[in-house]
């Protein structure tokens, strides 16, 4: 506001100036008694500058692990609800217990029957073997004894299976969360019936998230996998972040010709939401220790561009080289000393000679 005061004061001065003497003549000396137009500088400084490439994408889930049903079953219950936390082993999807507990129950009089079988082969092999060592009965009687007691082993380590699989059967009618997390595309409805496999629902790790964004083959060359990036998010106030460059794609994708290229952000009170727009701000270049100004000193001459130096109560024009900028400052190659005063409020106003008095906003 202070500074919109002054380029409004800026602006009657030199009207009041102008008044009756038609258009201003870009390079005219003042005429003696010429008003000296009100102006704010700032001091050419010395110091770092990191230019910045904004690019936009979007916040993903760290991990993401899809709950499905291992058995099938018709569904008793649901009780998580889409983008409520849960914690690791917490009970997502309930089945109808019945089938399975009866099939367990099958399971455990076969092995029952099994066992029995298997113990009296055993008995009968081990009595023939004594028979056969007499002399009492043929080899042909002790190898059936001896097959006889080898199925019934196989048959009853089979029904151990079985019944360890009809076990863990009657166990996955409680569908549990495999990691802590959002829940995230949720399929199942009570009474549905779900084949074995079918998604359930899955399960987004948000206790730090990737911010994707695609970069340009110009730049990637510039990024290191372990390199620390602001991620801006307009979604949430004070939204801006630090995070990790984690990995660059090593080759472009599609007709975008551009590298995927994840950014890592801990998200501990999980702010951050996949899904959200984000910004991702790169460091592409950095110049140490040159001479740089507030990027609205600059004053575009079409094919140059020029600052205005304060030197003894008048606007100077000088023709400046360039080079980076940060949005807010700009570094200078040639053409500006650290110290001098630069024009940056009334800079559009004045030409080369034009007297000016420096008029601060108060507090500076």
């Amino acid at each position: 506001m202070k500074d919109r005061m002054i380029v409004a004061l800026v602006l009657v001065l030199a009207a009041s100036a102008l008044a009756g003497c038609g258009a201003r003549r870009a390079a005219a000396p003042a005429a003696k008694g010429t008003v000296a137009l009100p102006v704010r500088v700032a001091a050419a400084t010395v110091g770092d500058i990191v230019q910045t490439r904004k690019l936009g994408g979007r916040i993903v889930a760290r991990t993401v692990v899809a709950v499905s049903a291992r058995f099938g079953g018709r569904v008793l219950s649901v009780p998580v609800r889409v983008g409520q936390g849960v914690a690791k082993g917490a009970v997502l999807v309930t089945l109808e217990p019945r089938d399975a507990s009866a099939q367990l129950e099958q399971a455990r009089a076969s092995l029952a029957q099994a066992e029995t079988a298997n113990a009296n082969a055993a008995k009968t092999f081990e009595r023939m073997k004594t028979l056969f060592a007499e002399g009492a009965v043929s080899r042909q009687q002790f190898d059936q004894a001896s097959a006889e007691a080898e199925a019934a082993a196989a048959r009853l380590e089979q029904a151990r299976a079985a019944v360890a699989l009809a076990r863990s059967a009657l166990q996955e009618t409680t569908v549990m969360a495999p990691i802590g997390g959002l829940v995230a595309n949720l399929h199942a409805e009570r009474g549905e019936v779900v084949a074995p496999g079918q998604p359930l629902l899955s399960i987004e790790d948000t206790d730090s998230v990737y911010a994707e964004v695609n970069v340009g083959e110009r730049e990637v060359g510039k990024l290191q996998v372990g390199e620390e990036v602001r991620v801006a998010v307009d979604a949430l106030d004070d939204g801006v972040f630090t995070g990790r460059i984690v990995s660059i794609e090593p080759s472009a994708g599609g007709s975008t010709r551009a590298f995927l290229t994840k950014v890592e952000i801990a998200n501990p009170d999980h702010r951050l939401r996949p899904g959200m727009f984000a910004e991702v701000r790169l460091d592409t270049d950095r110049r140490r220790q040159v001479v740089t100004i507030p990027a609205e000193a600059v004053v575009d001459r079409g094919d140059a561009a020029v600052v205005y130096v304060v030197q003894g109560g008048i606007a100077r024009e000088r023709p400046v080289k360039t080079g980076l900028s940060d949005g807010e400052r700009v570094e200078v190659a040639e053409g500006l000393e650290a110290g001098e005063q630069v024009i940056v409020a009334g800079q559009n106003l004045v030409s080369d000679k034009t007297p000016v008095t420096v008029v601060q906003p108060a507090g500076r």
